[in-house]
């Protein structure tokens, strides 16, 4: 389980010696680092045991652009992470980082559209349940 920037800061605030950081540097090289989205994404899928093309699918993003976002030939826009995410099942946590590797930012609650999209990730509703509750409140759809 990789650790959050909080939690890592906090063991550093607690190192007191040199002996301490050497350890400290050594366990941080074994946290997961992602350099893109489509390379965390990808993990992510096999570590969930997901089906590429059932996420695509779920996503209701065109198939090739889809696919070309997982190879890295093609930058996904925020909504196209969030409709990935959603169809993924992803945490909050895991959406914001997914978002945050794109370039994009987290999902904010005082917004209202983001405040719809944190509630619709957590409660695991579908692309199609979260774009229905989007028109709903008369905001932008992730299409």
């Amino acid at each position: 389980m990789v650790k959050k920037t909080n939690e890592l800061l906090k063991e550093l605030n607690q190192i007191g010696n040199n002996d301490l950081l050497n350890k400290y540097i050594d366990n941080l090289a074994k946290e997961t680092t992602y350099h893109d989205v489509c390379d965390y994404l990808t993990d992510l899928i096999v570590k969930k045991e997901l089906k590429k093309s059932k996420v695509i699918l779920d996503s209701c993003i065109d198939r090739t652009y889809a696919y070309q976002i997982f190879n890295s030939t093609r930058k996904a826009g925020r909504n196209k992470i969030i409709a990935l995410s959603l169809a993924m099942n992803l945490s909050l946590d895991e959406t914001n980082k997914a978002l945050l590797l794109n370039g994009d930012n987290i999902l904010y609650s005082k917004n209202k559209r983001d405040a719809i999209l944190i509630y619709c990730i957590n409660t695991n509703k579908s692309v199609l349940k979260t774009n229905f509750l989007l028109h709903e409140k008369e905001v932008e759809l992730l299409e």
